[in-house]
């Protein structure tokens, strides 16, 4: 049997079907950590890749990955996840709120994303959709649901909506356009959902997005705190939701035999 080549900057070869990717590497790390087996397969460069199950080795598993910052180092990993075999991938990470009734800790589950970043323009006119799988969209929001219920105590809810793609993190000289989609309605800003549904929907496979909001950029030097309690809890409930999830869709998928050499 011929062995399968890695990717080049995942470095994986092959992955199981389900994903859940993150942003940051110790985001990662601290997502396989909350599942009962766990362990890590590549670290370079942003891409840090753990195998996963919720409970035991033998149950069905998952892939964790991390994908760093922005649509362009994004969309590599997305691409590569999908040549090694990826037909679900959940991105979770933050967000900026863009309502202003939006508080630190809310969880937003993306429907759709506006493309106002650079790489999606480079693969299909603007005038494609970047939209989420509906079926996973209801699912995600079933477990954030059934978590906030069983966190009696918690301070933070969650809503659905479109979320603003943009490759800006800090305001520019030339402004932004917050305030127009803020009074379009759109729910928030991230950096890297849009290229995640435009790649899905052109190579065939499933996608969705969930957030916690760090701070409402309509007021983002005074209420930016990504570190703070509300957003650090808020983020635990938004992991564990998407881990029951992911081993749940992992139950229906052909069953992986793991990670191959090369």
């Amino acid at each position: 049997m011929q062995k399968l080549k890695a990717q080049p900057h995942i470095c994986l070869a092959s992955v199981p079907p389900v994903v859940i990717a993150v942003g940051d590497p110790e985001r990662a790390a601290k997502l396989s950590s909350l599942c009962g087996y766990q362990k890590e397969l590549k670290f370079n460069r942003e891409y840090r890749s753990f195998e996963c199950a919720q409970t035991t080795e033998s149950d069905p598993q998952f892939l964790v990955i991390s994908h760093g910052v922005g649509s362009a180092g994004a969309s590599i990993c997305f691409e590569e996840l999908i040549k090694a075999g990826a037909k679900v991938i959940i991105r979770a990470g933050t967000c900026g709120g863009m309502q202003t009734d939006m508080s630190r800790g809310e969880i937003v589950i993306a429907t759709a994303a506006v493309r106002e970043d650079g790489a999606t323009r480079l693969m299909i006119p603007t005038e494609f959709p970047a939209v989420a799988d509906f079926d996973l969209v209801g699912k995600i929001e079933k477990e954030v649901a059934a978590r906030l219920s069983e966190e009696k105590e918690a301070s933070f809810s969650y809503r659905k909506g479109i979320v603003l793609t943009s490759d800006l993190f800090y305001p520019s000289l030339k402004g932004t356009t917050w305030e127009m989609y803020s009074k379009a309605g759109v729910v928030a800003v991230e950096m890297e959902a849009a290229a995640l549904f435009v790649i899905a929907a052109v190579r065939k496979v499933r996608a969705a997005a969930l957030f916690v909001a760090d701070g409402n950029v309509l007021n983002w030097d005074s209420d930016y705190d990504p570190h703070g309690d509300a957003v650090a809890k808020a983020k635990e409930t938004m992991l564990q939701a998407v881990v029951r999830l992911a081993s749940q869709l992992a139950e229906k998928e052909t069953k992986w035999v793991g990670e191959q050499e090369t």
